[in-house]
């Protein structure tokens, strides 16, 4: 009986080092690999470790009863995980472990670590972030998303680099803007984001009440944010002041706004935007959407988009208004490897639906 009190005994530790070993090696195996660390995560959990052990060396010995050891010797502390074969524990296990962080490449992520745009990734342990070396692994692109995911006036889930790696067909692979691009184009209407677009700009409709007005959607797929640099108004102006044109509109999204005309006045709603987004070959590149909604029956809507470079449209809204008012239902141009088609109803409050796209194959 006392051998197997003496033998248990040598395998329970009191070791909070160890014990946060076999906490970390529970985190590599959970069953949900979403919440599983990455490399570099462990790593940092491994250096916490050794840090630890190395400040505590002293107490630890005192209250096991050991005898101080010369100090280029460290005490070794006996755990169930020095029993496992092929595995090392206690302070040469440390030094590898320091030694392989130090030597370790840029940090390296899992498929699998693209976010859900509505939620907040938590992270398995609490950083010390107060030594020089400290580095930050939080999933800088993921909260992008996240941000652009709550404006108020843009749909739908960002399709990225990182969302491609969940996906068989890219995972592992480089990507580029085609690709990105014509995932993009497959889910124009996933998750419903088309709809809570359409219900967002119908809401914005009822608020402001009768008379005329656009109600604007436009859709990104063109494989890279797309970003707000000018607009114009002949008639009428931005309905919903504080969000007014979407600042960004990632890829893959849908972007919303309701332009109206003045009340009081016999005017519709006329006006324009302007977004930055890549040519196919990388480069800056703007495109003009432009819409009418006159008043009067009289009078027919009017749709019309141009891509140029980089402030083209600055000082030439008197040539895009002829080009508008010359304009039809519907408009479509190509220039870069891009191309926009934009189109509005009839009525005095139609929708102006435009869609902006990167070309790509199969």
């Amino acid at each position: 009986m006392h051998v197997f009190v003496e033998w248990h005994k040598s395998q329970v530790t009191d070791s909070p080092q160890v014990k946060r070993c076999i906490e970390i090696a529970q985190l590599c195996v959970n069953a949900d690999e979403h919440k599983r660390p990455t490399i570099d995560e462990i790593i940092a959990m491994l250096n916490e470790i050794h840090m630890s052990r190395s400040n505590s060396v002293p107490s630890l010995e005192k209250m096991e009863g050991q005898k101080t050891q010369p100090q280029h010797v460290a005490p070794i502390e006996r755990s169930s995980v020095e029993h496992m074969p092929g595995t090392k524990a206690g302070p040469e296990w440390n030094r590898e472990s320091a030694r392989a962080s130090s030597s370790q490449p840029p940090p390296v992520r899992a498929n699998k670590e693209a976010q859900d745009a509505t939620t907040t990734q938590k992270s398995w342990f609490q950083r010390d972030e107060s030594g020089p070396s400290h580095q930050s692994f939080a999933p800088r692109q993921t909260e992008r998303v996240v941000a652009k995911e709550t404006a108020p006036n843009c749909f739908g889930e960002v399709v990225d680099d990182y969302k491609l790696n969940e996906l068989v067909r890219y995972a592992g692979k480089a990507k580029t803007q085609e690709d990105r691009a014509r995932q993009a184009w497959c889910a124009v209407n996933e998750d419903d984001k088309k709809g809570k677009a359409l219900r967002y700009v119908d809401v914005l409709k009822a608020l402001y009440g009768n008379g005329q007005s656009t109600l604007c959607l436009v859709y990104n797929a063109t494989g890279d944010t797309l970003y707000h640099v000018a607009h114009h108004d002949w008639y009428g102006y931005i309905n919903d002041s504080k969000e007014g044109y979407p600042a960004e509109i990632g890829n893959s999204q849908w972007g919303v706004f309701h332009h109206v005309h003045r009340q009081g006045e016999p005017s519709g709603s006329m006006g324009a935007v302007v977004y930055r987004g890549k040519k196919k070959d990388g480069q800056d590149q703007d495109y003009l959407l432009a819409w009418s909604t006159p008043w009067g029956i009289w009078y027919r809507n009017k749709a019309y988009c141009e891509i140029g470079g980089v402030d083209y449209f600055k000082r030439r809204w008197d040539e895009i208004y002829v080009k508008l008012e010359n304009a039809d239902y519907s408009s479509r141009t190509k220039s870069g490897g891009c191309e926009i088609e934009a189109l509005i109803d009839k009525g005095d409050s139609p929708k102006f639906t435009a869609t902006l796209k990167t070309e790509h194959g199969p």
